[in-house]
């Protein structure tokens, strides 16, 4: 009994090295991610046919109501976190041009991964350039010069 004892004792504690040297390579880690990635592939593309299915993100409350968190929070939460773990910095950007970069990054995704999906945000962006060169026009300014 004792020596079955030892045994298992041996065992875990290879185990526990085995388990925190996991990620000690970047070979590991790809395959980790790899592995994440194939089980969220069905989840991101269903979020993404949902979005394309939701005309009511392109109406005019929707895209004035708009805020980065909100959108953030409604998003694949893997993508999301992974996205904010490689493009938040701590002592750099504020808060809000941090998650409008990762909500940028998201973004990108979601286009890649899907050729039918209109982006909500290039949408207000583009909104915004037109809005801006409707009042420079006026003024005769280019919005190059802007």
């Amino acid at each position: 009994m004792e020596y079955q004892n030892k045994q298992l004792t041996s065992e875990n504690e290879i185990l526990k090295e085995k388990w925190s040297r996991r990620f000690d390579n970047q070979q590991t880690r790809i395959e980790s991610i790899k592995e994440i990635a194939n089980h969220e592939r069905k989840n991101l593309y269903d979020n993404i046919v949902n979005l394309i299915n939701d005309q009511d993100r392109f109406s005019l409350d929707s895209l004035l109501g708009y805020s980065t968190s909100g959108w953030l929070a409604k998003q694949n939460p893997v993508v999301v976190e992974f996205i904010k773990t490689l493009t938040t910095h701590e002592n750099e950007n504020p808060l809000e041009e941090q998650l409008f970069k990762c909500a940028v990054a998201v973004d990108a995704i979601y286009g890649a991964r899907h050729c039918k999906y209109v982006s909500a945000i290039n949408l207000a962006a583009s909104a915004i350039k037109y809005s801006i060169w409707c009042t420079s026009s006026k003024d005769n300014t280019k919005i190059d010069d802007l």
